[in-house]
């Protein structure tokens, strides 16, 4: 495993907090330093349930878990996976002709929010207050949801690829 090198602790700290959906205990961290840290699984893992909220399913399964998702916020830091994605989005809105799909697939909550909020964005009409008789905020809605909002994977697919469970379809069609 590859070690993923961040700027410094403090940095390293926001990221667990915010991006692994972890519930850590307020009194594990104790920042002394601001040097660049490399972390890999072998310095991570008995590191884990000295942090986590203590409580009865702090099993070694539930510890592995947290460590996958430590990695995962590291990576989603790293690679600045949120910010490409909404950059993204707002390009690709542009490129869309008549009768064209956006379709997108995440696999991940946050992903899955910015994803949402954006085709949300996408498909409003008038935003104008509703006690207003006549529109005068001149919005025109560009986008429809075509039939379902968001699309699971059905048991088929989640058998012969496991990694389906996590993944959400949303898609809009451009009117």
């Amino acid at each position: 495993c590859t070690p993923a090198c961040i700027k410094s602790l403090t940095c390293s700290l926001f990221i667990l907090f915010s991006l692994s959906n972890i519930r850590f205990s307020t009194n594990a961290f104790q920042v002394k330093n601001t040097r660049t840290i490399c972390i890999n699984r072998k310095m991570i893992y008995p590191i884990i349930p000295k942090i986590l909220v203590p409580c009865s399913y702090n099993t070694p399964i539930f510890i592995e878990k947290s460590v996958r998702r430590i990695f995962q916020a590291l990576r989603i830091y790293i690679n600045d996976e949120l910010n490409e994605l909404k950059d993204s989005l707002l390009k690709v809105k542009d490129l869309i002709q008549k009768n064209g799909v956006i379709i997108c697939i995440s696999y991940h909550s946050l992903e899955d929010r910015i994803i949402k909020n954006f085709m949300k964005d996408l498909t409003l009409g008038c935003i104008c207050d509703p006690s207003i008789a006549i529109c005068v905020c001149n919005n025109i809605q560009n986008f429809e949801y075509p039939k379902r909002k968001k699309y699971y994977p059905n048991k088929e697919e989640i058998n012969s690829n496991s990694r389906a469970n996590s993944a959400t379809l949303r898609y809009v069609r451009k009117i």
